[in-house]
């Protein structure tokens, strides 16, 4: 696995102390050890991140943005384990979704967001070889 395909390096871990006031969530998984599970955590998210098209843009995001970032990174990998194929970002797209998933004949443009995204006061609606930004209500 290449450096910019893994959140986290492996080495031994033995901090046990609890989530820090302040401290992310990266630096905690980083940090946290004394138990198998967390290492299970690491592998299972340096594995996702693996697969992902775009993991050496999506890698540094994790650092200022975990949340949304591993949303993206989930939905990928749910997709993927329901046999669709992915494709990032449609170039030349004026509102792009993140993803176009394809599985046979079937083709489902996805865009990640939060309920606390910025921009979520529109919802994208795509038609046959259309699409359209409609105010949200």
């Amino acid at each position: 696995m290449k450096e910019t395909e893994r959140l986290f390096e492996p080495r031994e871990r033995s901090d046990t102390r609890p989530l820090r006031e302040g401290e992310s969530l990266l630096a905690f998984l980083d940090r946290i050890g004394g138990s198998q599970r967390w290492n299970e955590v690491r592998d299972l998210l340096n594995a996702w991140l693996s697969r992902h098209p775009d993991a050496p843009r999506l890698k540094p995001r994790f650092a200022t943005e975990f949340y949304p970032t591993f949303w993206e990174l989930y939905i990928h990998e749910t997709f993927l384990r329901l046999g669709f194929q992915a494709e990032l970002e449609p170039a030349g797209a004026q509102h792009r979704p993140d993803f176009v998933f394809r599985r046979g004949a079937d083709r489902l443009m996805v865009e990640c967001w939060m309920s606390a995204s910025s921009g979520f006061d529109r919802v994208q609606e795509f038609g046959p070889g259309a699409s359209a930004v409609v105010p949200f209500d």
